[in-house]
């Protein structure tokens, strides 16, 4: 049943899907597999629900009813200006050139692309679309903790700047060939690069603009949690969508990712009702959504290396610990996070890379270790580039925010913030 979900989605978007998933010789040139192409390009157009509809649905209905329009509009402001900087020169600094550092400018505007991407059976253009998505929901994470009282001007203009001096490279350290993919960092779908990166940025950047008029004192619940359910559906299965590009083919390893990865999402909805029953005192089913997204982020990194059994522990570890750090952000520190974007983001994405480390045994059922490691070594990998990440975004925040309001200021004023 699961197989059959990869080779459905193919087979809606390739009418013709080959036998053998294999880059073929035609001619003179290596052409791609039509099946796999067909496979990541449904998956990536899928995955934009989660992107687009997805977050602004989810931010509009946890925020006050005067600011959910613009708010669902910047989204779209930050895709519009992420998507032509990926175009123009982000994904050649992400994916090209053996530099364990940063990419080169090789594939500027997409130059130079190759029929197929190294180490795959997809052209390089396929693999170009499915890492925008991943580069455009890193900023929307951050846009959402600075809610309410973020400039819409400073924010694209961050938005953007960010995409590049952190998202950049933190993705050719892992995924590029890089320094912490070549030390043995794993992340299947964007556990630490998304994730993580978003969610520590989130966080710094929400201390960086302060609190918003009158928080915590008055209570500013969301005007519309319908809207942010659905926003969370639609997001669940754009990740879900995610996970099973990430195997960059339609094989067992895709349709796993996405049984791991809805396995985990579930229980990181169970991990939070219970949460908050016997921490908060009651159940509130419209915060379920927290939960899901929180073990969404715990199984981004892992859902390809692991049985589904620790799928389940790690995304209800997950949901749990995200729970308690967000509580603890808003009341014990009183950081203004509206969207819980680091606790469900960052803890929950560090959550799942840790615990990688450990269900990937194979006396765990997981797919075992890389050559010279053992559980030790990959826990030391992963610790390794969970500090890098989260050092980085923490220093290129820092750098964007207070560089871009030199020019741009950050924050509305006390007016616009009650009248937006």
């Amino acid at each position: 049943m699961a197989k059959h979900l990869s080779t459905l989605i193919a087979a809606v978007a390739a009418a013709n899907v080959p036998s053998a998933a294999s880059a073929q010789i035609v001619g003179s040139g290596i052409v791609s597999d039509s099946g796999d192409t067909g496979f990541l390009i449904a998956a990536s157009l899928i995955a934009l629900i989660a992107v687009l509809p997805g977050w602004a649905l989810y931010q509009a209905g946890r925020l006050r009813a005067a600011h959910a329009v613009p708010a669902a509009g910047l989204m779209f402001g930050i895709v519009a200006v992420v998507s032509l900087l990926w175009l123009t020169i982000g994904y050649s600094l992400a994916f090209n050139g053996a530099s364990p550092w940063l990419g080169y400018g090789q594939n500027a505007w997409l130059a130079n692309l190759g029929n197929i991407r190294e180490g795959t059976t997809v052209p390089e253009s396929a693999f170009a679309l499915l890492n925008l998505v991943f580069a455009l929901a890193a900023p929307l994470l951050i846009a959402g903790a600075l809610a309410e009282r973020v400039r819409t001007g400073w924010m694209l203009a961050f938005a953007g700047l960010w995409s590049l001096i952190v998202y950049a490279p933190i993705a050719h350290w892992i995924w590029g060939n890089g320094w912490l993919g070549a030390n043995g960092a794993l992340d299947f779908s964007g556990g630490l690069v998304v994730f993580v990166a978003a969610g520590v940025s989130a966080l710094v950047a929400a201390v960086m603009l302060g609190r918003r008029s009158g928080w915590p004192d008055d209570i500013m619940p969301g005007h519309a949690p319908i809207l942010s359910l659905a926003g969370t559906a639609l997001g669940w299965v754009g990740w879900l969508a995610l996970a099973g590009a990430g195997a960059l083919a339609a094989t067992d390893d895709a349709s796993a990712a996405v049984i791991n990865m809805q396995i985990g999402a579930s229980a990181g909805v169970v991990g939070w009702l219970i949460c908050s029953r016997l921490l908060g005192g009651r159940i509130e089913l419209s915060g379920g959504g927290a939960g899901a997204l929180a073990g969404i982020a715990a199984l981004a990194s892992s859902s390809a290396y692991i049985a589904t059994g620790p799928a389940m522990l790690i995304g209800f570890v997950a949901a749990v610990l995200s729970w308690l750090v967000a509580r603890s952000i808003a009341r014990t520190f009183r950081i203004d996070d509206v969207t819980g974007s680091f606790a469900t983001g960052a803890i929950g994405g560090a959550t799942g890379a840790i615990l990688l480390a450990v269900f990937q045994s194979p006396s765990f059922g997981g797919v075992g270790y890389g050559e010279g490691l053992d559980m030790a070594g990959q826990v030391f990998a992963q610790l390794v580039a969970l500090g890098a990440v989260a050092l980085w975004s923490i220093i290129g925040t820092l750098i964007a925010g207070y560089g871009i309001a030199m020019v741009l200021p950050m924050r509305l004023t006390v007016d616009d913030e009650a009248t937006p």
